[in-house]
């Protein structure tokens, strides 16, 4: 059998097995984790009613147990008798003060008037005591009316009598007060500025040498 010479033919070519593909697993990136589920809110919410019911079954225990014995105590102080008191005839003890409070002193100041009170009756007059000492001869020379009486707090009430001693040369003054704490007044003042003194009632007298 003749073939056509066509240059078209070619011989058997020897037959290549295919090999599989090879794959590192080694390098295959891991996959990340699923993601949690959901908590779900019923959870929640059925816990949350759980505790209100719960606190709600105390209170109601709690509040029970509370009238119960209210009403237990209560029971009891209506069925104790009452004893009733009868009032004796002992006389209550009379109270005696052991001591009184002492008042606290108030300072009084002391007045410096310019004049003489009127209200106060004048028992001696300075001209009739001067006069007296006359009539017994213990009158002097140049008597005249004091009315410069600035020395002291309180002008004397019966006027005062100045004149020179015959005997000494003393000045003397006799001055009369309404009241005795102007005389001792006046007299501490006078002894203050030199002046000898001597006050017999509401009599001062005074001189200087």
């Amino acid at each position: 059998m003749d073939f056509p010479s066509d240059n078209t033919h070619r011989p058997n070519e020897p037959t290549q097995y295919g090999y599989p593909e090879y794959h590192d697993y080694m390098q295959t990136p891991i996959p990340p984790p699923p993601p949690p589920p959901k908590r779900s809110h019923k959870t929640t919410l059925f816990i949350i009613v759980f505790l209100i019911i719960a606190l709600l079954v105390l209170g109601s225990a709690l509040l029970f147990n509370l009238a119960d014995k209210h009403q237990q105590v209560t029971s009891h102080i209506t069925t104790t008798p009452t004893m009733t008191l009868i009032p004796t005839s002992t006389s209550a003890p009379a109270v005696v003060p052991t001591s009184l409070p002492t008042p606290m002193p108030t300072s009084v100041p002391t007045p410096v008037p310019t004049s003489a009170p009127t209200s106060l009756t004048v028992k001696y007059y300075a001209s009739d005591i001067y006069n007296d000492f006359v009539a017994n001869g213990l009158g002097g020379t140049n008597p005249k009316t004091d009315t410069k009486w600035s020395c002291c707090s309180y002008i004397p009430s019966g006027g005062a009598i100045v004149w020179t001693d015959s005997t000494t040369g003393y000045t003397m003054d006799i001055a009369t007060f309404a009241t005795s704490n102007a005389v001792q007044i006046d007299e501490g003042q006078l002894n203050n500025k030199g002046f000898y003194t001597n006050v017999v009632h509401n009599c001062l007298l005074s001189y200087e040498s």
